[in-house]
């Protein structure tokens, strides 16, 4: 995430959430677009249990890329302000009309409590 640092001298604490979701994020945007194939075998009698597991997995994958892009949303309103971020602001006073279902607003209140326990760091220019 450089264009923060460009743009308002201050970047993501590498050991922050923000930075761990972005992690995770392209992790997992990589299972996703590089998804190796398996053969499933329809007489196969562990067929259900595989089944079941890969759509744990493409569940879980969902829900890891929603909450990076809520925790990296935070984090740009720490770092640029709520009216400059480039993501979605989930501040009531910037986006007044945002109306989140009540299952989507749990998960944003739950990265607004991670990411409020970090800290965003000043870079110190070069």
């Amino acid at each position: 995430m450089v264009i923060p640092k460009l743009v308002c001298g201050k970047s993501l604490e590498k050991g922050g959430p923000a930075f761990s979701a972005l992690k995770k994020l392209i992790s997992t945007r990589n299972k996703l677009v590089h998804n190796k194939s398996i053969a499933l075998i329809i007489d196969d009698p562990r067929l259900p249990e595989k089944l079941k597991k890969i759509s744990k997995d493409f569940y879980e994958f969902i829900q890891i890329s929603y909450r990076a892009v809520v925790s990296l949303s935070l984090t740009m309103d720490k770092l640029t302000g709520s009216e400059f971020n480039s993501l979605i602001s989930f501040d009531k006073k910037v986006s007044p009309l945002l109306d989140l279902p009540e299952n989507v607003e749990k998960i944003v209140n739950e990265c607004k409590d991670i990411v409020g326990r970090s800290h965003v760091k000043d870079v110190v220019p070069d």
